[in-house]
This record gives structure tokens, sequence and C-alpha cells, in this order.
């Protein structure tokens, strides 16, 4: 699908979202560690942010809603400037109910949302999304904190990036992905790639 001209409106969910034609791009997100941080853990994740009044998230046992600082900076990044914003997630939606889903829909402008994507799924969930709004699949970045997560993409031609690659130092170098992404490592970088 080609957009010329004119911004095009398309259902995602329960809500419309804008599609820019000169931004033929996709950018979609994991949820946990990677739009979030370890609930109510700050102490090794100085930069992210618990939010006031909590919102409960249910991720990895529960706790408050925290997020990282891509989370909270996304207008900063690479993906923000240039792409559409979505979210693919293994999670499903009952999980992300009331005051959490409405945080997801806010940091992703709208953008498309796509629960219960197993790990192995996730390339298939995004090409679906891409497919259904006409977005070229060289054109669509995917990030996530887990390793296998970002290599299941590798037969596909679309991108992934493994983000929350800075180790936390509470953790003593034996856990990634606490803190989550931050605004530079969701760069439109071609081709697959993991932690170093």
């Amino acid at each position: 699908r080609q957009l010329r001209g004119e911004l095009l409106a398309v259902e995602a969910q329960d809500h419309s979202w804008w599609v820019q034609p000169g931004n033929p791009c996709l950018c979609l997100f994991d949820v946990d560690r990677t739009l979030t941080g370890k609930q109510d853990y700050t102490v090794g994740c100085k930069k992210n942010e618990v939010l006031e009044p909590h919102i409960h998230d249910t991720g990895y046992g529960g706790g408050d809603l925290t997020l990282s600082e891509l989370a909270q900076h996304m207008g900063t990044s690479a993906c923000s400037e240039q792409c559409t914003l979505g979210i693919v997630s293994a999670s499903s939606e009952e999980d992300r109910f009331g005051g959490m889903l409405d945080k997801l829909k806010s940091i992703v402008k709208g953008g498309p949302m796509k629960f219960g994507c197993q790990p192995s799924e996730k390339p298939t969930c995004a090409e679906g999304i891409a497919e259904q709004y006409g977005f070229q699949l060289k054109n669509v970045y995917f990030f996530d904190d887990m390793t296998a997560n970002v290599e299941y993409f590798r037969p596909t031609q679309m991108n992934a990036r493994q983000v929350a690659c800075e180790r936390d130092p509470w953790s003593k170098g034996h856990l990634l992905g606490l803190c989550g992404a931050t605004p530079a490592e969701a760069s439109l970088t071609k081709g697959v790639h993991t932690c170093r």
C-alpha cells in the first residue's frame, strides 16, 4: 500500500492511529523489560521511573509499573522521529488492563498493539501488523530484551535488535534486562543484532 499526500487513519484495537506517509517504517517493541523495567526497582536502574499514582504491572510476578528510560523518553529516539510505533508482546491483553494498557497506548502514540504472541510467533505477529497497514518488511524494526526472541527474526526480511543490554551493577553481572531499553538502543539499524 502506498501512502501519499495525506494521513491515513486506520483502526487499531478500539481507537484510531495515524500512519504518516513521510514515515514509511514501523518500530515494534516488546513490553516487559523493554518498555518497562523490574517493578519498583530503581536502585540499580536509576533512570527508571515508578509511576505515581501506582499502576499495577502483572509481568514477572507483578508490582508497580516502572518505566524504562526508553518508555519515558520515546520521543527522543530515532524510531519516534521517523517511524510509526507499536507493540508485540507475549503477555495477554487481559494482563495489561486498565491504567497499564492506557499507558502503553500513550507510549506508542496510539499505534498498533498485538498481545498473546509467544516468542517464536513474534515475527509472525510483526509481519501481520506490517502487512495489514502497508509497511514493507525491510522497514520493520523489532526490539526485545530476550536473545531468543530477537534470533527468531533471522530468517525474515525484518530487522531486530536486543535491547536492555546494560548490565545492572546490583545483579553482579549475571542478569540483563532489569532496567529495560534506552532511547539510544531504539535505532534504525538493519539486520538482526543481539547484545555482545
